[in-house]
């Protein structure tokens, strides 16, 4: 398995893990007052579920931004994009979009 098919096995179990632990309601999801964004801890990672757009309509794209409290590298999964997953780094020049199948 190739680096990228990894990364995406592993992205894709960790949504379904949010997905589980979300519907259980062993994931608490917070909001700030006047914020569309919703932030939770899990794993040592901070989740921020956003709408692309604010607004209240909840048909809109929405993303997950995923990044570890002691790391600046972050990665960024769009609903309108769901097979495209960019992951950023702190160093200059390494932000990076990949396909997935």
């Amino acid at each position: 398995m190739g680096r990228e098919a990894a990364t995406t096995d592993r992205l894709r179990n960790l949504i379904s893990r949010i997905e589980s632990q979300t519907e259980s309601g062993g994931l608490h999801w917070e909001r700030q007052v006047g914020s569309a964004h919703r932030y939770a801890r899990l794993n040592n990672n901070l989740l921020i579920l956003g709408p692309t757009e604010p607004t209240s309509d909840h048909s809109l794209p929405r993303y997950l931004f995923v990044t570890p409290f002691d790391s600046p590298d972050c990665i960024e999964i769009n609903s309108d994009r769901p097979n495209q997953i960019e992951r950023r780094s702190a160093e200059p020049g390494s932000r990076s979009a990949f396909q997935t199948t």
